[in-house]
């Protein structure tokens, strides 16, 4: 395919395949500690609670670095080659979890660790997508490597059981054992880098330098606009993600008291798989490639949804109840793809690792700050519909804040000139 006389070869979705399964490899490596974290309070005689703040906020601060501090890393060294690295970093993380996980600091060592090493893959994101796929395909590539992520966290609890039975209940060997999974993503990405990505695009840059440019990126407001609601997206997610389980289960008047319930919350999951691979046409067609209109209307219905939390004729009906759960899950996945496409867009290839890192950067330790003061609002409101009334708010501010998501005059791609037509003697004949 060409477009903007650059030829983006056919081998680019064996690249959109790889970076989904290393998302996907990401989703169930941050994932498992969740369901085994009563398992290792049990074996440490630790309350769950303060155990899973510990491991949370300490992976979240790895997270946050890892991203921040690969972003030029990126720019220099490509994305396909930092997130190989990031693989095998994460692959020694795996490999040492049995030998040093025998005291709780070790374990809250290695979650920061796990982030940290995990990080970079955030920071790979917008670039891959750039310099491998047409601006009307990087919507459709976004979507599906965020849909992947989630496809990871169903992943271990649909596998968690008879995983559990097969290691004996060993919970260090079933975290080495997704050690399996980043040695596939190793030789997955070691495959792509067998070609060379297509050529690059000329960016009215006006810096001299990429420190210059870099600055002047940062510098401008839409930026800090786009690192705001990819905050606002993954604290929305987190929270929908993290919080529902506990809401359903929990007694009257705290939760809905209904455990029953649990297995039909992967429709969450579906919902944000159907908008990942969904995305392409939802951003070409629906929005007509407009990654703002895409924001304002994901948030605006994500914010509605959530409030649909706090109503009891709602919460009381299994039927409506996965409706609204896989709209919800449907909808929030729109935000955060969007705003990559559109930092894609605006900011050319010799800074778009370092912008978006920092993008990324501000998204992770915001959503870290603001769950937590979620989590701090249960316990003084005594309710989650405070925590849903939350969301509401957070997704309404997103909506009303992308409405400031205008294009990046100060970059610009310089377009193809038109091809110089032959003179009408050489077609024709002279005389």
């Amino acid at each position: 395919m060409q477009q903007n006389a650059v030829a983006y070869p056919k081998f680019r979705w064996f690249v959109m395949f790889t970076a989904a399964f290393a998302w996907i490899t990401f989703g169930v490596v941050t994932m498992i500690f969740a369901p085994l974290l009563s398992t290792i309070a049990d074996e440490f005689g630790r309350p769950v609670g303060g155990l899973m703040a510990r491991f949370m906020a300490l992976n979240s601060i790895g997270i946050g670095l890892g991203a921040l501090l690969s972003g030029w890393l990126v720019d220099k060294f490509g994305p396909r080659k930092v997130l190989l690295g990031s693989m095998v970093l994460v692959t020694a993380y795996l490999v040492t979890v049995p030998h040093f996980s025998q005291t709780i600091p070790e374990l809250v060592i290695l979650r920061f660790c796990e982030g940290f090493v995990a990080g970079p893959i955030h920071s790979t994101l917008a670039k891959l997508g750039q310099r491998w796929f047409p601006k009307n395909e990087q919507g459709f590539f976004n979507g599906v490597t965020n849909a992947s992520i989630a496809v990871g966290f169903a992943g271990v609890y649909l596998f968690f059981a008879p995983w559990g039975e097969y290691f004996e209940g060993d919970w260090r060997k079933m975290i080495q054992s997704i050690s399996v999974l980043t040695l596939t993503s190793i030789v997955l990405l070691v495959i792509t880098l067998m070609k060379k990505e297509p050529p690059l695009q000329k960016w009215a840059a006006g810096g001299a330098s990429e420190s210059e440019d870099f600055k002047k990126a940062i510098g401008i407001p839409t930026f800090w606009v786009g690192a705001f609601l990819l905050m606002c997206a993954m604290t929305f997610m987190s929270t929908i993600n993290g919080l529902t389980p506990t809401y359903v289960i929990q007694p009257k008047p705290l939760g809905l008291a209904r455990p029953q319930w649990i297995p039909y919350l992967s429709i969450i999951k579906l919902g944000m798989i159907v908008m990942g691979f969904g995305m392409g046409f939802v951003l070409n067609k629906i929005f007509k490639g407009v990654p703002k209109r895409a924001v304002i209307v994901g948030s605006t219905l994500s914010a509605i949804l959530a409030f649909c939390f706090t109503l009891p004729f709602i919460t009381s009906t299994l039927p409506i109840m996965c409706i609204v759960l896989f709209l919800i899950g449907f909808w929030m996945n729109c935000e955060y793809p969007s705003v990559t496409v559109f930092v894609a867009h605006n900011y050319p290839p010799q800074i778009l690792g370092r912008a978006f890192a920092v993008c990324s950067c501000c998204a992770v330790f915001g959503s870290a700050i603001i769950s937590g003061f979620a989590g701090l609002l249960l316990d003084w409101t005594h309710t989650f519909k405070s925590v849903y009334l939350l969301c509401t708010v957070l997704a309404f501010a997103a909506a009303l804040a992308a409405t400031k998501l205008n294009p990046v005059k100060e970059f610009q791609k310089i377009p193809a000139p038109a091809p110089t037509p032959e003179p009408v003697a050489a077609i024709v004949g002279a005389d």
